[in-house]
């Protein structure tokens, strides 16, 4: 039940996976600032969704223990705005552990994407990252 793309074919080194039409919630974010608080929500609901799936014992752990299913790269850039809702991709980080690091690492990537958008400092997109961090406090 959650949302994450279909897994047509896995095996050694490699992994075929529906593709997903639509916007990253970043890239809507930027387009779309008033959307905000909305997406911060859903960002927040995602995270509550995914950690309250019991972790399979042979999913690799976290050092910080925990039985809840960590994505470790769940940010804006990795939510997919799809017709029929937002579809979670990149789970090349996934582990077993305690969600309170998966939300803590969510808060870590957000402020480093500030140095990484300096050049766009001012515009519709840095203001909707800054918007999403302070809606996530």
């Amino acid at each position: 039940g959650y949302p994450v793309p279909q897994v047509y074919r896995r095996g050694p080194g490699e992994l075929v996976l529906e593709r997903i039409e639509g916007p990253t919630m970043l890239d809507d974010l930027a387009a779309h600032p008033w959307r905000t608080r909305s997406h911060a929500r859903t960002l927040a609901d995602l995270h509550r969704r995914l950690h309250e799936i019991e972790a399979p014992e042979d999913l690799l752990p976290h050092p910080v223990a925990g039985g809840a299913v960590l994505h470790l790269d769940l940010h804006p850039g990795n939510v997919i705005c799809s017709p029929h809702g937002p579809v979670v991709i990149d789970w090349g980080n996934v582990r077993r552990g305690a969600g309170e690091v998966d939300v803590a690492l969510t808060w870590i990537l957000m402020g480093a994407m500030e140095g990484d958008q300096a050049p766009l400092a001012g515009s519709a997109l840095d203001r909707a990252r800054k918007r999403l961090e302070r809606a996530l406090t």
